[in-house]
């Protein structure tokens, strides 16, 4: 009886492993570790180790459950040129640099931390960077959510036009650049979720 015990034992297989290494590590050997694992509980057997076993697995599984947050930045422009526009990515992990401009209208997109704010700053132009930005705003973070951060020059708000926009914000231009008065660098935003996203 005790054999056909330790052999039923043996032959358990922890399933609850081969969701955590599914979702938190896809590169790890799982059936491997499935068998090690077995092979421990059939020689320890004891109620001690497969509380420890739980108490390890529900630390993996709330390291690995938060989702990634991202920010992705484009330059649009209803002329036949576009500006060029240096873009400064700043949260609480990293900072970023990028240019936006006509051969290149969008980039990301990119990783940014699950919490805090996410300041994007821009320059246009042959504005020196080591001055006041052009333009900048701060968004909020947010776990499993994608901002999209559009840059326009334009004499009129985009937002009016914007499905999925949640915010706007204006600034103007140094005239010695050649804008004329009435345009402005207008900055607009919205987000999205990342695994549900909605269509718009």
């Amino acid at each position: 009886m005790r054999r056909l015990a330790n052999k039923s034992l043996h032959q358990t297989k922890p399933f609850v492993t081969h969701l955590a290494f599914a979702r938190c590590a896809p590169n790890v050997f799982v059936g491997e570790t499935s068998v090690i694992w077995g092979r421990q509980l059939s020689v320890i057997g004891n109620r001690a180790y497969v509380v420890s076993l739980l108490i390890f697995l529900s630390l993996l599984l709330a390291g690995c459950s938060g989702e990634r947050s991202e920010v992705r930045v484009q330059v649009h422009s209803g002329k036949a040129s576009y500006p060029n526009i240096h873009v400064q990515l700043l949260d609480s992990e990293r900072t970023r640099q990028l240019d936006l401009d006509h051969d290149t209208r969008s980039a990301g997109p990119f990783k940014t931390s699950t919490s805090g704010n996410l300041t994007v700053s821009c320059w246009v132009d042959s504005e020196e960077q080591d001055s006041e930005p052009s333009g900048s705003i701060a968004l909020s973070i947010r776990e499993g959510w994608r901002w999209g951060v559009v840059f326009t020059i334009s004499t009129e708000d985009p937002i009016d036009g914007c499905f999925g926009c949640t915010g706007s914000e204006g600034f103007e231009l140094d005239p010695t650049l050649g804008y004329a008065p009435e345009e402005k660098l207008y900055v607009t935003w919205g987000g999205n979720s990342i695994n549900n996203p909605v269509v718009y």
